[in-house]
């Protein structure tokens, strides 16, 4: 992933909220390893992402990668 569409500052953004949230090191590396899962998935810039893409993030994980609606719901 280029750093050029923004993701390298907003996965920092992400934990640094998840930190403030007080979720555990296990939860917070979940996260932003669906979040990273989802930037691969788009590949654009950060600032152009939109609901849209969400849904067909999701759309995919379920129909093409089989993963449960609930893995999906991280």
């Amino acid at each position: 992933m280029s750093d050029d569409y923004g993701y390298a500052a907003a996965l920092h953004r992400l934990d640094d909220d998840l930190v403030l949230r007080g979720l555990s090191q296990n939860t917070r590396a979940s996260f932003l390893t669906h979040v990273r899962l989802f930037f691969a998935f788009c590949q654009w810039p950060v600032d152009q992402l939109t609901t849209e893409d969400i849904r067909r993030f999701l759309t995919f994980l379920i129909a093409e990668r089989r993963v449960a609606p609930a893995t999906a719901n991280v």
